[in-house]
């Protein structure tokens, strides 16, 4: 993700000492297509509709957070993608919950518009900055300070203490942060907002004092994702993803300490295997300390890995069986993710994919990325052929149902980069015909538009989804999903109601058309609205409430009577005082 104007900089803080403080300057590193990538349509739809609902928001310049009735979500930048998580533990299943939606949608609505900013900075050249803070009076350096204090808790606190004389907090003072950290880690999973907190307070404490004495505080860090770590439990989803989430947070803090106080390369290597492979949670990642290993911790990292060895445990032992093909399989990603994202060597990651064989099916696309990065085009061509053939093989005997997802649309990809045409709109047609969508639907045109059969592929891709939808029931979503991208709203509606067709689709087109056909829309709608309604709580009243004013408008298009129809849903809904209370004050 990249953005146009300026780089990813919040430079709201201390412009008032420049004479700017009436401008507010942010500039995200995501923008709503973004979001919308992240989250299904479904819980960016949620997401949407609660914008209204975000309390506490904050921007920097890699992080954004917000609270939604109780819960936190964080959106970040890693690895130039936008992650989220929240601590509701539901992205962990949905990949970006309506709480990470609603936070970012607020966030950009805070932002200036792009048409109009209300100011344009230029991008800050290097500096000696030091010899500027030098060459500046007293008071423009007291004044620098207080603007920074305004806007940074932490460097508030740290001036605060110092001038008030106050002494740094002990080892005895953080250690009893820590603890708190590693119970509230097991806290029952419906108080997890309790380990949010906890993070909150701990990396605040550690962070300040970090300013000072980084050295102090890099056992702490490491004893704070040790029992982050213990409390990850893989067959709960929520604990998961809040734990996830904490563990990142507190991943990030450490990386800031080690650059201000670096740690034996070799024993910082040590310390992340032991923890990688003890430890259940996905976090951290070699990545996260690449500069602080540097050549050192990644030679004795590599090496570690290499000489772990996996027992084969008793055939008849089904339990050690499970750990050992567990342990086994952490060792291997371990080392994927060094080859691939630290290395960068091709060939060394090719030879461990093979010496893999149970399990290399599902990384088929990942070597063929891996040599197209490298410029080996025709290597990734022969790979993604073979990779196919194999896939196939592999679906004949049962042993993997599908193709791996995006293996023909990268191997289109590269034949289009190698001006292999014909053989692209081939690729491009087998990805539409495992996974037709807008996206591989839209693909495929532009791939037959270098062959001048834009027309051909049309024709054959509504073919195939009219007989797709004929024969296989209530499989008709993806034909009228494109009938919708396209703008054929009216073939749309008339094939969702020939075929079977699932409520979220019908309500899609209904969306289109309900200008011109209200009646029509009325029926999904005020299904839509029974659908939020039971979600039974605030969001979803909330939801449900703005549909009324749409449902309100359609019915006054319609001729038909808005009044009754509220109602009547009063009345069944009449002891849900929350929803009586929200209708209330939207003068419902």
């Amino acid at each position: 993700m990249t953005r146009s104007r300026t780089q990813d900089v919040d430079r709201s803080v201390s412009l008032r000492s420049f004479g700017l403080e009436r401008f507010d300057v942010r500039v995200l590193w995501f923008d709503h297509r973004d979001l919308r990538r992240r989250a299904t349509d479904e819980w960016y739809a949620w997401g949407r509709d609660r914008v209204g609902e975000v309390r506490d928001l904050e921007c920097s310049p890699r992080r954004v957070i917000g609270t939604v009735e109780s819960f936190v979500a964080r959106l970040t930048l890693r690895d130039d993608c936008l992650t989220g998580d929240c601590s509701c533990g539901w992205e962990q299943l949905t990949n970006f919950c309506e709480h990470c939606v609603a936070v970012g949608l607020a966030a950009l609505a805070r932002e200036p518009a792009e048409e109009h900013p209300a100011v344009e900075l230029p991008a800050p050249k290097p500096a000696d900055l030091p010899a500027y803070l030098e060459s500046v009076g007293r008071a423009t350096l007291v004044d620098l300070l207080m603007g920074l204090a305004d806007t940074d808790p932490a460097v508030h606190q740290l001036l605060s203490s110092r001038a008030a004389g106050s002494a740094a907090p002990t080892a005895d003072d953080l250690q009893e942060l820590v603890d708190a950290l590693e119970r509230a880690g097991w806290a029952d999973v419906d108080d997890m907002s309790m380990l949010t907190r906890s993070v909150d307070q701990t990396l605040h404490t550690l962070r300040v004092v970090a300013i000072d004495h980084p050295q102090l505080v890099r056992p702490f860090c490491q004893q704070a994702l040790r029992s982050l770590a213990a409390s990850y439990d893989p067959d709960d989803g929520r604990r998961c993803a809040v734990v996830d989430a904490a563990m990142a947070r507190v991943t990030e803090a450490f990386v800031a300490v080690c650059r201000a106080a670096p740690p034996d390369p070799a024993e910082l290597a040590q310390w992340l295997v032991d923890l990688q492979l003890d430890g259940a949670a996905g976090k951290p990642a070699v990545t996260d300390f690449a500069d602080a290993l540097g050549d050192t911790g990644h030679a004795r990292y590599r090496a570690l890995l290499e000489q772990q060895l996996v027992e084969d445990p008793d055939p008849g032992d089904y339990e050690a069986a499970e750990r050992a093909l567990d342990r086994r399989e952490k060792i291997f990603e371990l080392r994927e993710t060094f080859l691939a994202r630290v290395t960068g060597d091709v060939d060394d990651l090719i030879a461990l994919y093979a010496q893999d064989t149970s399990t290399n099916y599902r990384r088929y696309v990942g070597i063929g990325k891996d040599l197209q990065a490298a410029g080996r085009l025709d290597d990734a061509i022969r790979w993604l052929i073979f990779s196919r053939t194999d896939s196939a093989r592999r679906r004949l005997h049962r042993l993997d149902p599908t193709e791996p997802f995006g293996l023909s649309d990268l191997l289109a990809d590269i034949y289009t980069q190698t001006g292999r045409h014909k053989e692209a709109a081939r690729a491009r047609w087998t990805a539409f015909e495992q996974e037709p969508t807008d996206q591989t639907y839209f693909a495929l045109l532009q791939a037959a538009e270098t062959l001048d059969a834009v027309d051909y592929a049309k024709d054959r891709a509504m073919t195939f989804l009219r007989t797709r939808a004929t024969a296989r029931g209530r499989n008709a979503d993806p034909l009228v999903r494109i009938l919708t991208a396209i703008g054929d709203v009216d073939k749309a509606w008339a094939a969702a109601h020939e075929f079977q067709c699932g409520g979220d689709v019908k309500f899609l087109v209904a969306t289109r058309r309900a200008s011109r056909h209200p009646e029509d829309a009325i029926p999904l709608y005020e299904r839509k609205v029974e659908e939020k309604i039971d979600r039974k709580h605030r969001g979803g009243y909330s939801s449900a409430a703005r549909l009324f004013n749409v449902l309100k408008y359609l019915h006054h298009c319609a001729g038909t009577e808005f009044g009754t129809y509220l109602a009547g849903v009063k009345v069944t809904h009449r002891r849900k005082s929350a929803f009586m209370e929200i209708l209330a004050e939207a003068g419902l």
